[in-house]
């Protein structure tokens, strides 16, 4: 089971400085999973959603068909459901039309059907989903992703896209992340560019360092970034974060987090934001 909560201290409004706690909605997930020779089967009930899918494995284990109720495999699929990548800032806080790529934590799931593949270090996919974002909407999705090392340097790099096939505004989107590790440290970050989303070209991007400083405790510095709309140059924000993971013990994740906010055109910072969240799994 996975059982997460949020709470921010954040903006109610354009230009108001934080003054009380808003709560964002996450969810519980129980979770059931039983394999058989070449048959997966993994199902999920949670508080927001339902989630179960089949896999079945083909030419021994380096092949597969997937298919069920889920989500389309797309980008690093962040358990922060507030970084501008995955939905960004839920509340409009700036004024603007959207802060943040359209994955919020409130999407229901969707029947799909997709086709992947290993071989070595690198893990390729590609599938159909319905009614994922918009109701009567069908879309397309595609993954490729592959993990090297050099001595003590791990590193992974990957794409990925996803487009709506019949949604009247024929939203794609396309995506590029990937990860070093090196001892303590490691870098993880991406950047989603999509046609569409509210006119012309949106950019969001992630980019985060952390510093594992002793056995339960990391230290974050993140920055991320949204543009809605490329052309114009006075509606991108900048966040900057600090924060801590606390690890007690295993299963349990504490996260505490300071942001600041900057528009673009040298506006001033729009506040200080306070953020915890708790992660249990079990």
């Amino acid at each position: 089971m996975e059982a997460t909560s949020d709470f921010n201290l954040s903006p109610k409004k354009k230009g108001e400085v934080p003054s009380g706690l808003a709560i964002f909605p996450m969810q519980a997930n129980f979770q059931i999973k039983t394999e058989v020779k070449k048959l997966t089967v993994l199902a999920e009930l949670a508080t927001l959603q339902s989630d179960y899918r089949v896999q079945f494995r083909l030419n021994g284990k380096i092949g597969y068909v997937k298919t069920g109720v889920g989500k389309p495999s797309f980008g690093l699929k962040l358990d922060d459901h507030t970084v501008f990548t995955r939905g960004g800032n839920i509340r409009l806080i700036h004024g603007n039309h959207r802060e943040g790529m359209p994955f919020v934590p409130t999407l229901k799931n969707a029947p799909f059907l997709e086709l992947g593949h290993y071989k070595g270090n690198t893990h390729y996919s590609f599938g159909m989903i319905k009614g994922y974002l918009y109701e009567k909407s069908e879309s397309s999705y595609g993954r490729l992703e592959h993990f090297f090392s050099n001595g003590s340097l791990n590193k992974m790099i990957g794409a990925s896209f996803f487009r709506e096939t019949t949604a009247a505004k024929d939203l794609q989107m396309v995506n590029l992340f990937g990860g070093l590790n090196r001892g303590n440290l490691s870098w993880m970050g991406e950047v989603t560019v999509a046609e569409n989303l509210v006119s012309n070209r949106s950019i969001a991007s992630y980019s985060e360092l952390t510093w594992n400083v002793k056995k339960g405790y990391t230290i974050l510095a993140r920055i991320d970034f949204f543009d809605e709309s490329m052309i114009y140059t006075e509606d991108a924000i900048r966040r900057t974060t600090f924060g801590l993971n606390y690890v007690p013990f295993p299963l349990v994740d504490i996260k505490f987090q300071i942001r600041s906010t900057q528009l673009s055109g040298g506006v001033p910072s729009k506040g200080i934001e306070f953020l915890s969240q708790l992660h249990l799994w079990f």
